[in-house]
């Protein structure tokens, strides 16, 4: 899977997939991370 990291401002954040019409936003809680959203783009794509 295609991975793209960047930041918005000074916060970091990573792109999962290929480009598509339809996008989702994963956020986390408080001892999570941005990249436990690549399962889930992986299941889901």
């Amino acid at each position: 899977m295609k991975t793209k990291r960047f930041q918005i401002d000074a916060i970091p954040a990573v792109l999962h997939g290929e480009p598509a019409n339809k996008g989702y936003l994963f956020l986390h809680g408080q001892m999570g991370c941005k990249e436990g959203a690549e399962n889930w783009a992986e299941e889901n794509a």
